[in-house]
């Protein structure tokens, strides 16, 4: 009898940790390479910490802010399957921000041996800081567009130029 209570709350608790994994907002979305790429579209404050992968491009839409934690790493995993329409390059994944981004000792990295398959970060419109952070690997690192943008005390090294061939020497903002 003890045996069959022992499997059955093995089987319930298995099943519930399941579906909380399930359930969560960023085991999917962020940590897991999705079965048909899509760009994704933050439409409302988000925050990403930790090992954050990108799979296609990524918009903040306007009214919406993306705060990146500090110590926080956002890998590119390059492969822009599904290129947002109005995006810089559609060869490339984009971090296109119509919103608002906050990154404070973050870094963003390219994380295949590809060179040059992520754009970088793309500052259309809001009020965005990128401050204390590393950027590596990207086409142009940042490129501000238009809104307002502080952009401090980062480091920004191995671009690849706008044809993904240069090699541009580290260097600090």
């Amino acid at each position: 009898m003890n045996r069959k209570l022992s499997r059955l709350l093995h089987s319930v608790l298995a099943l519930i940790l399941a579906l909380s994994w399930i359930a969560s907002p960023s085991a999917a979305a962020v940590h897991a390479a999705p079965a048909q790429p899509n760009y994704t579209i933050i439409s409302e404050d988000t925050t990403w910490s930790g090992n954050i992968y990108l799979y296609a491009d990524v918009v903040v839409a306007e009214g919406a802010t993306l705060t990146i934690s500090p110590a926080s790493t956002v890998g590119v995993l390059c492969s822009d399957a599904a290129p947002y329409p109005t995006g810089l390059d559609s060869n490339r994944i984009e971090i296109i921000v119509l919103g608002n981004l906050y990154a404070d000792g973050a870094t963003f990295y390219q994380s295949a041996a590809t060179p040059a398959c992520w754009y970088g970060i793309e500052l259309w419109k809001g009020n965005n800081t990128i401050q204390n952070s590393n950027i590596t690997g990207g086409v142009v690192g940042i490129h501000i567009i238009g809104g307002v943008a502080q952009v401090t005390n980062n480091y920004i090294e191995y671009l690849h130029g706008v044809n993904g061939a240069d090699g541009a020497a580290p260097g600090a903002n």
